[in-house]
């Protein structure tokens, strides 16, 4: 992200954000998102930064049984 969008950004609100975005994909979007009202903290200081997000996807089902993939993934959980 280049400072001057950085910039932008962190001088517009959440929702002017929201509908700019609905607006480009010409569609409705955002279901199952906070639907309460959200308080902020620093309500003098604009916070703008990356969410982290993945989606994980294999060509083929694992091999292994799943217990032992449990016990790689949790260790502390599995017995």
């Amino acid at each position: 992200m280049d400072p001057e969008l950085l910039d932008l950004l962190s001088r517009v609100d959440t929702p002017t954000v929201c509908n700019a975005i609905e607006v480009a994909q010409g569609r409705r979007g955002f279901q199952g998102f906070t639907r309460g009202t959200m308080v902020c903290t620093e309500p003098d200081q604009a916070l703008v930064g990356y969410a982290a997000t993945a989606q994980i996807a294999a060509i083929a089902p694992p091999t292994e049984p799943p217990e032992v993939i449990r016990a790689r993934r949790m260790p502390e959980v599995s017995s």
